[in-house]
């Protein structure tokens, strides 16, 4: 296997510490024809992209396609931020990828910051961030979690691309999650910085549903875009190729392509 495009980078416009020229520089460097920027969301509280600079990244993307010839998109690791499923990303900020997942401190809807957020750190806290993540899934908790994830592919499903690291923040239900996203044409993230699930979870998952997998590297600085051989490994002999829709030449075809597709 040959990664082809990382669609799960970050720069200094969150909290990663490159520039979209350096991750640009490193994906030439090690054979990638297309990267994503996809710094973290709105709603971030300490590291969210802001919607006034798009603008500026999209100026910056264009450029460093110019000076490497790898094909650089402007993306979002959009958040989760109510029960119900909503997130931080619209179709009109015109992004070329999102990514979805959980993170921790984000601005939520009203009155759902304690149980979509602080249940879950103080869960971690005081279980041990071991048990909490290898906690039943049939605990109330834990299916809350995995609604929301679900809610937000099935409500988002016409922007989202894929979701990102599962289970690396808030313990859910893969399966299940990987089922709304074979349902919804979404596809599953095999994170390089936090794989996240056990063999067995990917197993189950590979054996039970046809999802689709990205693999990425989740970089945060230049040097780690494209490093996924972690990943190569630990699904070796699991995940078949034909399953994974960014690696031995082939890009994945992303909602915001779909669309312009449509319409011409």
């Amino acid at each position: 296997m040959k990664l082809t495009a990382d669609y799960h980078t970050h720069t200094t416009f969150s909290h990663g510490k490159g520039t979209i020229l350096d991750n640009a520089k490193h994906a030439k460097e090690v054979g990638l024809e297309e990267i994503c920027i996809s710094d973290h969301g709105f709603n971030h509280v300490f590291f969210g992209m802001k919607r006034k600079k798009l603008a500026k990244m999209r100026e910056l993307a264009r450029e460093a396609e110019k000076e490497t010839g790898v094909k650089v998109y402007i993306g979002m690791e959009a958040d989760i931020i109510s029960l119900g499923g909503a997130i931080d990303a619209k179709k009109q900020d015109g992004l070329d990828f999102i990514v979805l997942g959980f993170h921790k401190c984000v601005w939520t809807k009203p009155f759902q910051f304690f149980r979509l957020c602080v249940s879950n750190i103080l869960r971690e806290k005081f279980m041990g961030r071991e048990n909490y993540h290898k906690a039943p899934i049939n605990k109330g908790w834990v299916k809350r979690n995995t609604n929301a994830l679900c809610k937000a592919i099935e409500k988002n499903a016409n922007i989202v691309d894929a979701i990102s690291h599962p289970n690396r923040h808030f313990r859910v239900d893969t399966l299940k999650v990987a089922k709304a996203c074979e349902k919804h044409g979404v596809a599953f993230e095999l994170n390089a910085k936090s794989f996240g699930l056990s063999l067995d979870e990917l197993k189950q998952i590979v054996k039970k549903t046809k999802v689709n997998f990205i693999i990425s590297s989740d970089a945060h600085m230049a040097q780690k875009v494209g490093s996924v051989q972690n990943v190569f490994d630990k699904i070796k002999g699991i995940v078949p190729a034909h399953r994974i829709l960014n690696i031995d030449g082939k890009k994945l075809i992303r909602k915001k392509e779909n669309e312009f597709h449509k319409a011409g």
